[in-house]
C-alpha cells in the first residue's frame, strides 16, 4: 500500500468512528430523556404537580 491508500483509509476508519458516536449521542440522549420523563411522572404522582 502507498502512502494516500494508507491515508485514506484512516480518514475513512475516523469517518465511520465519529458516525458511530453520533449515532451513540442520539440514543443516550433518547433513552435519558425517556428516563426523566418517567422520573417526572413519578415524582408528580407520589408528590402532586410541581407548583410554579
Amino acid at each position: 500500500m502507498d502512502g494516500t491508500t494508507q491515508y485514506n483509509l484512516l480518514f475513512y476508519i475516523g469517518v465511520g468512528l465519529m458516525s458511530v458516536s453520533v449515532i451513540g449521542g442520539l440514543l443516550a440522549f433518547a433513552i435519558q430523556r425517556r428516563a426523566g420523563k418517567q422520573l417526572q411522572d413519578q415524582l408528580d404522582a407520589e408528590y402532586g404537580e410541581k407548583r410554579r
